[in-house]
């Protein structure tokens, strides 16, 4: 007979819950003028209310930078860091769990045709590719996260490239958020840099893809 298994069981059921939750409550939106009002007209609650949009983002396709920078504007830096980190380990480890434990290798397939480059890329580059896929603020983080579980990584390994490479991207889009109505010099300084780690990581990525295809 065969046994539940009960993780598998878990994250579903947490999955469902969640969503139903946002759902009911009007949260399901990618419109961020809106999510900002609603967690400003409910303060008591904005932080549970924040967490459970930005861990159930991936559903409705909103941008992690956009709810990272949100978060700094209504809870301040400190604050909407810690917040937006809990929230990007907890999406992105749902992401890793449902590539290690419900699809794994029987997605091969679809995704050498649909994100042939990436597949290609982690193959040859493994360890360097994904932490340079993780650190690009423009890259699919949702698709290497979960491309990266079906490689085989541990969860701990996967957890701690996904935090070290965030801390940087995080940072400056919770003092970005912070500064939306103060100093216009903060943001030009803020978005200057975080432009310097998206040319860099880029122009990486770009590197590892020309000497794949002169391979």
């Amino acid at each position: 007979m065969r046994k539940f298994d009960w993780k598998k069981i878990a994250i579903v059921v947490i999955w469902i819950a969640m969503v139903t939750f946002l759902y009911k409550a009007g949260l399901i939106t990618t419109d961020a003028s809106k999510i900002r009002r609603i967690l400003l007209e409910h303060q008591h609650k904005a932080t549970i209310i924040f967490m459970l949009i930005s861990v159930a983002r991936i559903i409705v396709f909103i941008p992690s930078a956009v709810l990272i920078v949100l978060g700094g504007t209504i809870f301040g830096p400190v604050k909407g860091f810690v917040l937006s980190m809990i929230a990007m380990i907890i999406s992105e480890s749902i992401v890793f769990f449902i590539g290690k434990y419900y699809v794994g290798e029987k997605a091969n397939g679809y995704l050498y045709r649909k994100h042939g480059d990436i597949m290609r890329l982690m193959e040859k580059y493994r360890d360097k590719f994904l932490v340079v896929g993780m650190l690009c603020p423009v890259a699919p983080l949702d698709v290497i996260c979960f491309i990266s579980s079906i490689f085989g990584y541990s969860y701990r390994k996967f957890v701690t490239i996904l935090i070290a490479t965030h801390i940087p991207f995080v940072t400056l889009c919770s003092l970005l958020g912070e500064s939306y109505e103060k100093s216009a010099i903060n943001k030009i300084v803020i978005i200057s840099l975080l432009l310097v780690l998206v040319f860099y990581t880029y122009k990486t990525w770009s590197t590892f893809k020309k000497e794949l295809k002169e391979a």
